[in-house]
């Protein structure tokens, strides 16, 4: 079987404003990619291991990825560990799920991330009512 593993070195730095108005910013390590199947001519990419985070606010996350599993049928499956900020006094949670549906935290069984549920549609203005800059006008 051939495939190629990419290691990503690198990192990512993540900025938003919070709804308070405050900004957080996220370092974000970037998991290895994994390209398989590429002798068939259909290749198949993947995150494999681990990926470390830190917010500005201090949480941390070690994700840990893992690819299909052939006994089980679980595919994909993720295991984060969140570790609060030393001034939070509650213990580290885990969350677990299939990447990219369903996540849960392992403590209470409250889903963490669930892009099953119904969506919101996004209407898109008319050609017309575009501004100069707006790329369907382009």
């Amino acid at each position: 079987m051939f495939r190629i593993i990419f290691k990503q070195a690198e990192f990512t730095v993540l900025s938003g404003t919070l709804l308070s108005g405050g900004t957080e910013e996220y370092l974000i390590t970037l998991p290895r990619l994994r390209i398989d199947r590429l002798w068939c001519g259909s290749p198949y990419i993947e995150l494999v291991e681990t990926s470390d985070n830190q917010s500005s606010a201090g949480w941390l996350s070690a994700i840990e990825y893992k690819r299909k599993v052939y006994f089980s049928g679980r595919s994909h499956t993720l295991n984060a560990m969140l570790t609060p900020p030393t001034h939070v006094h509650t213990a580290p949670r885990v969350v677990e799920g299939i990447s990219p549906t369903t996540s849960r935290d392992s403590y209470s069984g409250v889903a963490f991330r669930d892009v099953t549920l119904p969506k919101d549609e996004i209407t898109v203005a008319p050609v017309e009512e575009h501004g100069e800059w707006e790329n369907r006008k382009l």
